[in-house]
């Protein structure tokens, strides 16, 4: 089948799609990739995509480039008579429905998590969720990571086929669990993710203000608030506890030296770098919201807290030290649970909804 991939960034291809491209190519499918390219396609796939178009998507949904992306999409969707276009991120997949809605394409989504969950601001639910359920009807196959995005899909939504898959998938392989870890009295904890208000760096670094035992926190990752967090780091004299690793591609290595991940996230569709963490054994701290849920269960993957609240944060890392006893339980259930976002398998399940 001809197929487009439309994504707002095509740092999000490089990223997360990479291996589904493949083995969609593999499958005898032609892929053309429509995107802003902030970031020059991946290498691997210069020699299995068809046409790139760069087009002029924004994040922000309100930016006017959006508007001639629009147009470009619209006049892209309308030229080369595609099967499939499979649509990822929000800005992409709202802009490209409406200007696709009336092509005789298939519209699969790939939802990475929807903007609004149970514990996310009314202001979310304003913007996104009137946007999703509107254009749910103009969507074939809508595609989600997690149970709670499901949940409200189907009793919300329009979509013709709605499918669950656990999330994009990670090299499972590439994760080896250091049975000599534990042993230390300095817990070394550790967080990966882009730097930004999100991901929630800076509750944690407060929490770990009212923290008296000995630890290190690593923070992996770059992104607009460094400066911010380098600033607080100094502050509170923290610089011989806190490191800022800034961009790496070792996370594996990384892994093996850490006791504890955090994942103190507002929102995500899933989080694969916490899935990353688990399948190296580490226990995990995480938030209690959206879909990070569908893998983080108290004491079993070690404990959940709530993302807003800093003495929270701080309580249940105070816990997860008082439990160490369990750590090697947490680990071992992590282990186990990761096993089902393989790569391997979500491919199998991408190829079998490209089987319509």
């Amino acid at each position: 089948m001809k197929v487009l991939y439309v994504s707002t960034l095509s740092s999000t291809i490089n990223a997360f799609l990479v291996e589904h491209i493949k083995q969609l190519n593999k499958n005898g499918h032609q892929i053309d990739i429509a995107a802003n390219f902030n970031k020059e396609i991946a290498p691997e796939l210069k020699s299995i995509i068809g046409n790139t178009f760069n087009v002029s998507f924004n994040r922000s949904p309100f930016s006017f480039d959006n508007y001639k992306a629009y147009k470009e999409i619209r006049k892209i969707s309308n030229k080369h008579n595609y099967d499939i276009i499979h649509l990822h991120t929000p800005v992409a997949s709202f802009i490209t429905r409406l200007a696709a809605r009336n092509c005789k394409s298939k519209i699969f989504y790939t939802a990475h998590g929807f903007h609004f969950h149970r514990k996310s601001s009314i202001l979310s639910w304003l913007i996104y969720y009137p946007l999703e359920r509107y254009l749910s009807k103009y969507t074939h196959t809508l595609i989600v990571i997690n149970w709670e995005d499901y949940e409200l899909a189907k009793k919300k939504f329009f979509q013709k086929r709605l499918v669950h898959i656990n999330g994009v998938g990670f090299d499972r392989d590439k994760y080896i669990v250091n049975t000599k870890k534990f042993n230390s009295n300095k817990v070394n904890f550790v967080s990966v993710g882009e730097v930004n208000k999100n991901k929630n760096h800076v509750r944690v670094i407060k929490a770990l203000l009212k923290i008296k035992f000995d630890y290190s926190y690593t923070i992996v990752g770059t992104g607009k608030l460094e400066c911010k967090l380098k600033r607080l780091i100094n502050k509170y004299k923290l610089n011989d506890k806190i490191k800022l690793l800034g961009y790496r591609e070792d996370i594996n290595t990384i892994l093996l030296e850490a006791d504890i991940f955090i994942f103190p996230s507002l929102r995500e569709g899933l989080g694969i770098a916490a899935i990353e963490a688990m399948a190296s054994g580490l226990p995990i701290l995480t938030s209690n919201v959206h879909g990070i849920n569908d893998y983080s269960a108290e004491e079993i993957s070690g404990f959940k807290f709530n993302p807003k609240n800093v003495s929270d944060i701080a309580h249940k890392i105070e816990k997860i030290i008082n439990n160490k006893d369990n750590w090697i339980s947490y680990s071992n259930n992590n282990i186990r649970e990761s096993e089902k976002y393989d790569i391997k398998l979500i491919l199998n399940e991408i190829i079998k909804i490209y089987d319509v």
